[in-house]
């Protein structure tokens, strides 16, 4: 159905070409999240002057070349609809309850999706399509996640960025500007989250600064005299500052010295390493170290001489590697800030019975209870939720407190639970009961795209037919055409990536075991579409993969890698093009690398990423070709 939505969308003669051609650029950028706000808003929301869509003029010529069950299914996906969604209960491993915040009455909504469950944490927003099957919600393909802009309401920040873009929104059609413009609010949201980064980067005080001194008096007495002051806790050495010939270590604490025991913790102004002839002050801030140089020098009266003092801006290097967007996108609201970053270390002290961290938490958060929160207005939880005024700001506070912890749990697999601090505020219109149990996503929780490695469990795909068997000629050109046409068109990189494993493919775990720490994220990308689009030729959705073993995957690469050497060595640049007509699909080798390259380019295009062309990429290309080719091949031939 989706298929035949693309062809009458592209062969449209009001709206197709525009589309088609649309479309094209972003899925040349790699991106196919990026295609989809394209092909829903070209075909549901764009109208012509009749005020018809592509998807209404459709429907008035019978939904031609639709079958009855596509027909059915397309009436439903015409109910498509941008929508804000607030997650407020994870009921299973496929069902979310959400509210539309786009909705006035916030009527509660379920989600069937289990993508969208697998990751959905208790006040989570997000913005994308949504529309009505019968009995509950479907998601058209991926949603865009709401960053916490903390002082603003998500709705807020919908509303700040569609009215700074033109929209008009207060007291409009938000929605339907959203429908309009997606790509457009997409590429402000995430100017406007770099430009808070940029302004809280440039505001904090992130200097990592040393300060060394010379010995004047014996080590013991100087060491008498430093530990003297309560203030001072013995620490450990690293490695590195081990092989720098430091003996000992020893943390300064702000204050009066709270030693570490308080449940609390207590937060350090810098440490001090201690040599046999020098000794040397660090501390995270330019304000601290010069307070501990102070407090120290005045501790050792005259037993230590300052030899010299280095301090490296680590938000300045932080700076120079975020990347670059349009200032002009960013509302000037969404830059007011509230709080800013302040960097410390806290210690907390080491708890020998299993329930002693949680009890240790559950005091601090106790204590949270009944502290004035400068956010609201300086009165403490407990105050705010019973005034009117300060009530909504706490709410706000505790909804990203609730989706922290949520996230926190879900990331590594805890099972903290912060619920009780609602019940003792009284703020029963924000309690929904936790997630269930679900598998920890680890490292891959800030992955949009799921992690494979070779040491993934693969797939029982035994119920799909095997791959065709390859011809015993090579594939021309317009096989090649023939086979991809065949593919059906997918929503996200998620979902390519999905079918892909689903074959019985270990491919994806293979190659990031190969080049994954070779080639970059920016060179990744470009790869990516080159990848898939020969693996599809090769091996037509719907059939199982055939099997190899991760040792002739790597052999064969490290075979075709030498060989690139080899063709480098020959006249001092490489020879490209002989080097990827030797393969046994000597065509479909050159389209894919082509494609590679391209991909590249339209990366590179503007300066918003490094993705120049990777010998490793072409490599571990033409190295996939030879595997499938090999068990692909008619033993006929």
């Amino acid at each position: 159905m989706i298929r035949k939505a693309f062809d009458r969308l592209f062969s449209d003669k009001e709206f197709g070409k525009a589309a088609k051609r649309e479309f094209e650029r972003a899925m040349a950028k790699g991106d196919a999240g990026e295609g989809l706000p394209i092909f829903e808003r070209w075909l549901f929301a764009e109208r012509n002057e009749a005020g018809a869509s592509v998807a209404e003029r459709w429907r008035e010529e019978g939904y031609s070349g639709l079958k009855n069950d596509e027909t059915v299914l397309f009436q439903t996906r015409m109910g498509a609809r941008l929508a804000s969604i607030e997650v407020h209960r994870v009921l299973d491993d496929l069902r979310t309850e959400v509210v539309d915040l786009l909705d006035s009455e916030r009527a509660t909504l379920v989600i069937f999706d289990r993508s969208f469950a697998k990751r959905a944490c208790r006040f989570q927003t997000a913005v994308g399509w949504i529309y009505d099957a019968p009995h509950f919600l479907r998601v058209c393909g991926g949603m865009i996640s709401l960053p916490d802009f903390e002082e603003f309401e998500p709705l807020e920040t919908l509303v700040e960025i569609a009215d700074h873009l033109g929209g008009a929104t207060k007291g409009g059609n938000l929605r339907g500007w959203l429908a309009l413009n997606f790509e457009k609010f997409s590429e402000a949201l995430t100017a406007t989250s770099l430009a808070r980064r940029k302004q809280m980067l440039e505001g904090v005080d992130a200097q990592f600064g040393k300060a060394e001194y010379e010995l004047q008096a014996p080590f013991d007495e100087c060491v008498a005299v430093l530990d003297g002051g309560a203030d001072i806790a013995e620490d450990g050495l690293s490695g590195e500052e081990t092989r720098e010939g430091f003996l000992e270590a020893r943390t300064w604490f702000e204050g009066d010295g709270e030693s570490p025991t308080s449940l609390s913790g207590a937060v350090a102004l810098g440490r001090a390493l201690l040599g046999a002839n020098r000794w040397r002050l660090v501390a995270m801030g330019q304000a601290r170290l010069a307070t501990l140089r102070e407090r120290f020098e005045n501790r050792m009266a005259g037993r230590v001489r300052f030899v010299s003092e280095r301090r490296d801006d680590l938000a300045a290097q932080m700076r120079l590697k975020e990347p670059d967007f349009d200032e002009s996108l960013v509302p000037p609201r969404l830059l007011e800030q509230e709080r800013e970053l302040l960097l410390s270390t806290t210690r907390i002290p080491v708890f020998e019975e299993p329930n002693s961290v949680e009890e240790a938490l559950r005091r601090r958060d106790e204590t949270f209870l009944d502290e004035n929160v400068p956010m609201l207005g300086g009165s403490t939880p407990r105050e705010a939720a019973t005034d009117p005024q300060l009530r909504p700001k706490l709410i706000r506070m505790m909804k990203s407190r609730i989706l922290s912890v949520d996230e926190e749990n879900l990331r590594s697999g805890n099972n903290r639970r912060i619920d009780w601090m609602l019940e003792e505020l009284g703020l029963s219109e924000i309690q929904f009961e936790p997630p269930p149990s679900r598998e920890p996503l680890g490292d891959r929780f800030e992955d949009e795209d799921e992690d494979w490695d070779e040491e993934e469990e693969r797939v029982d795909a035994s119920h799909l037919p095997p791959a065709p068997r390859l011809p015993a000629t090579p594939l021309t050109a317009d096989e090649i055409d023939e086979r991809i046409d065949g593919v059906p068109p997918f929503d996200s990189v998620e979902e390519v990536l999905e079918r892909i494993r689903n074959s019985g493919s270990t491919l994806m775990g293979d190659m990031e075991s190969l080049i994954g720490e070779t080639v970059s994220d920016d060179e990744w990308l470009p790869f990516l579409p080159a990848l898939t689009h020969l693996w599809f030729v090769l091996v037509p959705h719907g059939c199982s993969s055939p099997i190899w073993e991760f040792e002739d995957i790597r052999d064969a690469y490290r075979a075709e890698f030498m060989a690139l050497g080899e063709y480098a060595k020959r006249g001092g640049e490489v020879d490209i093009l002989a080097y990827v007509k030797e393969s046994p699909q000597p065509t479909l080798a050159m389209e894919s690398v082509n494609h590679y390259l391209d991909s590249c380019e339209q990366f590179s295009k503007g300066g918003r990423l490094k993705a120049k062309p990777n010998p490793a990429a072409i490599a571990a290309l033409k190295t996939v070709i030879k595997i499938l080719d090999a068990r692909l091949r008619d033993p006929r031939g």
